[in-house]
């Protein structure tokens, strides 16, 4: 059975860049592993939105909200794993290096031919640091293809494009179970459930 990972920044960005894909690769008969490498946390303290919610009240309720997501996309909880890496400091160097390390045991243990994660030259801290983290993993696993998802940054011109027509409903209902983001992200997130592709960049190693 082959094998892909999804790398996601936050809890959020799995289903946003690659729900589709996670859905079709799974009907399939791909196994679909997620790995969320931060938390989450800062996501209403950063942008100094009210709430009485405390950071780590945060962070548990945006894990559950990854954990019914993926449900709905048909991922397993058993095919998840949460480093809880405090959100926006993930590129600090403890943090990266305990990134690092979980994605490359998870790369051991699934051997997947195919990585998703965030496109180059990001605007969000922690997107850069996955994208590099994955890079670091491709030293060591030339056959791995990796393909960048946008988000924060557009990915250019595309070299995959998924059709996501028949089961774009099923992936909103999944990125709409994320209710805290949406305080101040529902208009992307509505825009983002009309989409009837996703697209990805092909990560081009040199020679």
């Amino acid at each position: 059975m082959k094998t892909v990972i999804i790398t996601s920044p936050h809890p959020d960005d799995a289903v946003l860049g690659c729900g589709g894909t996670i859905i079709k690769s799974i009907q399939e008969n791909t196994q679909v592993y997620v790995i969320y490498l931060t938390d989450g946390r800062a996501c209403y303290t950063y942008l100094k939105i009210k709430s009485n919610l405390t950071p780590s009240d945060v962070a548990a309720g945006r894990k559950k909200e990854a954990i019914e997501s993926c449900r709905i996309l048909g991922v397993p909880e058993s095919n998840l794993k949460f480093l809880e890496i405090w959100d926006r400091e993930l590129g600090k160097p403890k943090n990266f290096k305990k990134a690092l390390a979980a994605v490359k045991e998870l790369v051991r243990k699934t051997n997947p031919y195919r990585i998703f994660g965030p496109v180059f030259k990001n605007r969000h801290i922690d997107h850069q640091a996955t994208h590099d983290i994955i890079l670091e993993v491709l030293k060591d696993c030339p056959d791995i293809e990796f393909y960048m998802y946008g988000l924060q940054k557009s990915i250019g011109k595309s070299d995959l494009k998924i059709d996501i027509t028949s089961v774009r409903e099923q992936r909103a209902k999944a990125m709409f179970i994320h209710e805290i983001e949406l305080v101040y992200e529902r208009d992307i997130y509505k825009i983002l459930a009309k989409q009837t592709k996703e697209r990805f960049r092909l990560y081009r190693r040199s020679n």
